[in-house]
């Protein structure tokens, strides 16, 4: 991987070695997705891994079996842990108080909006862009939670917590929405269909291709020829 970061231009970082639950560059990952990395082999390279946090890619570098660390190799990493998940539990209990009260204010008085009651509570808001149900959303980034949570709610209602992929919860409310442009979406399905036909085209044609050339016991004379060819005289 070292050899052709240059020429793609990637960034290589060491994880260290990695126990399954742990977070990796910051990412807490699936135990499907630790199964995958723990099955590699010495120096195999992973498929693509797609995070919040941008595509990553792992080879193997070194793997310890059957260690028992000491106390002293694994006591900040326990005391991060914990520490992770008691703000975890705060930052819970937080936004599940932030719920009670719009939920509370919303009951007491049907016809308040609620980014009035927010207001109203001092709570912090923070308001996104316009995003379809399969986007990834600014400070956010993919979270199918959190797009099927916005989309599912009907106007002047707001989600329960939300835990992100970043590890801090928030609850959603719409503000508005925006109609589907018809027109835009003729013109981007033609184009999609346009490039799956293409594709389509091209592994039919691949495929004929490789099995025609295997029925032909086709051979590589070309290749052949330029092998055995003497080199040019001085």
């Amino acid at each position: 991987m070292t050899a052709v970061k240059d020429k793609f231009g990637l960034q290589i970082q060491e994880t260290g070695f990695v126990s399954l639950g742990d977070s990796i560059l910051g990412v807490e990952w699936s135990n499907e997705d630790f199964i995958k990395l723990f099955n590699l082999k010495d120096s195999e390279i992973s498929e693509v891994f797609r995070t919040s946090r941008g595509p990553y890619i792992f080879q193997l570098k070194e793997r310890r079996l059957d260690y028992l660390p000491a106390f002293e190799e694994v006591k900040e990493k326990i005391k991060g842990d914990f520490l992770k998940e008691k703000s975890r539990e705060l930052a819970k209990e937080k936004i599940d108080a932030y719920y009670a009260q719009i939920t509370s204010k919303k009951q007491q008085d049907q016809s308040l909006e609620v980014t009035k009651i927010i207001e109203g509570l001092s709570i912090p808001v923070k308001e996104t862009e316009f995003f379809n149900s399969y986007s990834a959303v600014p400070d956010v980034g993919t979270s199918q939670d959190f797009n099927e949570a916005a989309f599912s709610l009907a106007d002047g209602q707001i989600s329960n917590a939300i835990e992100l992929p970043q590890g801090y919860f928030i609850i959603i409310a719409v503000s508005e929405r925006k109609p589907v442009d018809e027109a835009e979406f003729e013109k981007v399905k033609e184009d999609v269909k346009a490039a799956v036909l293409s594709e389509k085209k091209n592994q039919v044609f691949e495929q004929f291709f490789a099995q025609l050339k295997q029925k032909a016991n086709l051979k590589d004379y070309v290749g052949t020829q330029l092998n055995k060819s003497p080199a040019a005289p001085n």
